[in-house]
């Protein structure tokens, strides 16, 4: 994963980030797919399935960026012949699970949220699937993309002060103001 920090313009771009940290965190040996590749697949080792579930608006964020929410689900499977299959899987997803309550995607903390109710269950491609232990972990998140809407606050130098000024505007009608005895002077 790249140690600079994102800026978002999509959705896919947090798609990108989770799928490049999950390989961090679980070695090159997995397989990191896109939930809707099940159908077409077969499970031979632990794969990860990523799905960008519902999505939903949120209110703008205090620099004016449109919210855009999603309810985001990892399914972490396995094939049951692998050795101890249920237990591997259910070690998978809680050190992910871990992780992404740390909020570890590398992007601005500006334009996204902590993952909100975070929880594991079982997955319900085990089901759909032959052979297949299979867990989820799904959360909440919303994030801010684009361009701030509102600029930052201009920045001010200090407090100035004048004792009727002929020219408001004039800054130069101003002194800085000097406090002699507070804490530290």
């Amino acid at each position: 994963m790249n140690s600079e920090i994102l800026q978002l313009e999509s959705p896919s771009q947090l798609y990108e980030q989770i799928e490049a940290s999950l390989i961090q965190l679980l070695g090159n040996d997995i397989v990191v797919k896109n939930y809707d590749e099940y159908r077409t697949m077969t499970i031979e080792s632990l794969t990860l399935l990523i799905e960008f579930r519902y999505g939903r608006a949120g209110s703008r964020n205090e620099r004016g960026q449109y919210c855009h929410g999603f309810h985001i689900r990892i399914h972490c499977l396995l094939p049951r012949s692998a050795e101890r299959a249920f237990l591997q899987v259910l070690d998978s997803i809680a050190m992910i699970e871990r992780f992404i309550d740390r909020n570890c995607w590398g992007v601005d903390i500006r334009q996204i949220d902590m993952p909100e109710f975070l929880r594991t269950e079982p997955s319900g491609l085990q089901y759909q699937l032959d052979q297949v232990i299979g867990r989820a972990v799904s959360w909440r998140q919303n994030l801010y993309l684009g361009e701030p809407l509102i600029q930052p606050d201009e920045a001010r130098g200090g407090i100035a002060w004048a004792v009727n000024p002929e020219h408001l505007d004039d800054a130069n009608e101003y002194q800085p103001l000097e406090v002699k005895y507070a804490s530290g002077n």
